[in-house]
């Protein structure tokens, strides 16, 4: 009995000991996957934060390199636009606080303008201290993109005058070419990022993670460290000069050739994941969160300089986390080989627990997985919903949409370029453009087409003959067609139907040049019109003449005399006047400026329109002025336009009404003539002055 009870207690107890093995082992597992997992998340978060610092300062940068001022100042360096610039500078540097130096390089290299980050606030630097940049790496590696690219730099130390600054600047120099119209070079606009708050906030982030985060430049070398003396070994002199590959070179070689995940070998647990600029750009490692939606094109970051992001448990860590996970379970399987009884209940619930936490954690899994696929499943639609929508506006618009590969074979045509050329689809698809445009375009199309293999817009006029022998006058808008690589794949153009414009152009010019041939014929009627009245006037001139040489004539006929004379003299002049109007319109009309007594003028005028104002009965009256005013002016315009006035004065007055004139000075240059009726004025003005009168 007692042999058979001991074999039975040695067989349970080897059977529960392997049970409880088993079970100690799965849990550790868990236990170590829910580390591993938490240290995933860790990584994901850390690389949205450097994700959401890099796009936030890349578009800053974007937006300064597009200003007017720059663009005219990297071409001109006119004084008013670095004025203007540097306001810009200054201005942008009060509103972000990230940024320790903003700055304009020639085309040289030489600092034309540079604004600093001293004791909090931007200070312009003096002309004599700008520096000569063209021998540093990130002006060099600027100077040989092309328009369009941006340069984000390595994540470094910043160095002012051949040192390391104090205390440390971790700087991101973010820099974009400046070109001018015909795509030169002019100089490169570098923005200096200070990495200070991003790699603080990295840190506070990694507080949480079980091992520790690092973050490793692409040789290496520690950019962030729970170790400060393991930072910028690579550049500071004193801190360790080791980097991650020499201290665990397996794990490295791991790293390295992956762009991210996580294993465990004897030094401990290693998880990682990359973050490039470039791939961000293509919507790679951190595309999804948002680095498209700010508005850059692919492939504009040509040079990338990967980040590696490193959370590493060491295998005495992990131990230690062990330990204390799996510390109160400890005492419950020491105790049980002593209860051998209630250990088999303890045991039960204890693998039934384990077992529901593996369920959980694989549903969770599963769960987290379905919801990746439905965000997948929903980004899917609304790039086909975006895609439907495009088309939609393509096939609907008015105007024409060609889109052409590199062969020139047409890949895409909407509805209202058809109609333009009066083809259906089937006709045009897959067929060189070269074919349908007829043979007198073919030399201008393979011209343009050239141009647009060079990656260059522009607009341009083409007339395609119709198959029923017509003419459509379009104007083109081509953009040449890039693909992933930034290479020319093709082109497209929106077409505008100008023919009615053209129509009217030149119904424009025959309406011009008939305008032009009836002012040409009025002149000449002017002129011999002038010239038939100039005759009779001078014969009543030279009689009037005769007449005031009369001696038997009493004083009233010589006043009669004196005012036919006046009046003759005045329509002569108005004779002349009218050959002035034909030289105004030839072009050849002349201004006779002289001294001119004001009151003499005006004694011969009142004498002309006096008997005009009597006969309507009107009070004339003209006050006398105490000085004698000389005036410089032309004679016979001055008499028309006081003539005109005084005329109307009377004419449009009322019957028993009253015209005062008189005369005051305003200054030592400018004379005031006053000339007021008490006429009941005008309902319509534009009346007064039909028929071309002569009113100045």
């Amino acid at each position: 009995m007692l042999k058979r009870f001991t074999l039975f207690f040695a067989v349970i107890t080897l059977l529960l000991g392997i049970f409880f093995y088993k079970v100690r082992g799965n849990e550790t597992r868990i236990v170590k996957e829910q580390l591993m997992l938490s240290e995933m998340t860790h990584i994901k978060v850390q690389e949205r934060l450097l994700t959401s610092f890099f796009i936030s300062h890349l578009a800053d940068v974007e937006i300064i390199s597009k200003l007017h001022e720059l663009k005219n100042f990297a071409v001109t360096e006119n004084s008013y636009s670095l004025h203007s610039l540097q306001l810009d500078f200054l201005a942008f540097f009060n509103k972000k606080g990230d940024y320790d130096k903003i700055r304009f390089l020639d085309k040289n290299g030489i600092e034309k303008i540079c604004v600093n980050l001293k004791d909090g606030k931007p200070l312009l630097v003096p002309k004599r201290d700008l520096q000569d940049k063209h021998n540093r790496y990130y002006f060099q590696n600027i100077k040989q993109l092309k328009p369009g690219k941006i340069y984000p730099s390595p994540l470094d130390l910043n160095i002012e005058n051949h040192e390391i600054e104090r205390p440390f600047k971790p700087t991101l120099r973010i820099g974009v070419p400046i070109f001018d119209q015909y795509a030169d070079f002019s100089g490169a606009l570098v923005v200096n990022y200070l990495a200070a708050s991003m790699l603080r906030a990295f840190r506070d982030n990694g507080r949480d993670s079980a091992g520790g985060l690092s973050l490793l430049n692409h040789a290496g070398f520690w950019l962030s460290a729970e170790n400060l003396d393991d930072e910028w070994g690579f550049m500071v002199a004193g801190h360790r000069a080791a980097n991650f590959g020499q201290r665990f070179p397996a794990a490295w070689k791991k790293i390295i050739a992956g762009g991210n995940g996580q294993f465990d070998d004897d030094a401990g647990i290693f998880t990682f994941s990359t973050f490039s600029p470039k791939n961000l750009m293509r919507g790679g490692t951190s595309g999804s969160y948002g680095y498209k939606a700010a508005g850059f094109k692919v492939d504009k970051i040509p040079v990338s300089y990967p980040w590696k992001i490193v959370s590493m448990i060491t295998a005495a860590q992990l131990q230690g986390i062990l330990a204390q996970k799996l510390k109160g379970k400890e005492t419950l399987w020491r105790g049980f080989f002593g209860l051998l009884f209630l250990l088999s209940g303890s045991l039960l619930w204890i693998f039934l627990q384990s077992r529901q936490k593996e369920r959980d954690q694989q549903e969770r899994i599963v769960e987290i997985n379905a919801s990746l696929e439905t965000k997948i499943e929903a980004r899917t639609r609304e790039l086909n919903e975006s895609n439907k929508k495009l088309s939609t506006i393509i096939k609907t618009t008015s105007q024409g949409f060609i889109m052409v590969d590199g062969k020139a074979r047409v890949t895409e045509i909407n509805p209202a370029m058809l109609v333009m050329i009066g083809r259906s689809q089937e006709e045009v698809m897959g067929r060189s453009w070269f074919d349908l445009i007829g043979d007198d375009n073919r030399e201008l199309l393979r011209e343009k087409l050239t141009i647009r293999g060079r990656g260059i817009s522009e607009e341009y006029e083409m007339k395609i003959p119709r198959p029923d022998g017509s003419l459509c006058s379009c104007r083109f808008s081509a953009t040449p067609l890039l693909n992933s690589a930034n290479k020319v794949e093709g082109s497209f153009a929106l077409v505008s139907d100008i023919g009615e414009q053209l129509e009217f152009q030149q119904n424009l010019e025959k309406a011009k040049f008939a305008a032009e041939r009836n002012s040409a014929a009025k002149t000449l009627f002017l002129s011999s019109m002038s010239h038939e009245f100039r005759t009779p006037m001078n014969s009543i001139l030279g009689f009037a003449q005769l007449l005031d040489d009369e001696t038997s004539l009493s004083q009233k006929q010589k006043d009669f005399v004196e005012k036919i004379l006046v009046s003759g003299d005045h329509l002569k002049k108005l004779i002349d006047d009218i050959l002035d109007l034909a030289r105004i319109e030839a072009g050849g009309a002349e201004i006779n400026i002289v001294n001119v007594d004001l009151c003499t003028t005006m004694h011969e005028l009142i004498a002309i329109i006096k008997p005009l104002a009597e006969e309507r009965e009107i009070d004339f009256l003209a006050e006398e002025p105490e000085t004698l005013y000389q005036v410089k002016v032309d004679p016979l315009r001055l008499q028309q336009i006081i003539l005109n006035l005084l005329s109307n004065a009377i004419k449009y007055n009322r019957i028993g009404g009253r015209v005062e004139v008189s005369c005051d000075k305003i200054n030592d240059r400018q004379l005031r003539l006053h000339i007021v009726d008490d006429g009941p004025g005008f309902l319509r003005i534009n009346s007064l002055f039909s028929l071309n009168r002569l009113i100045v």
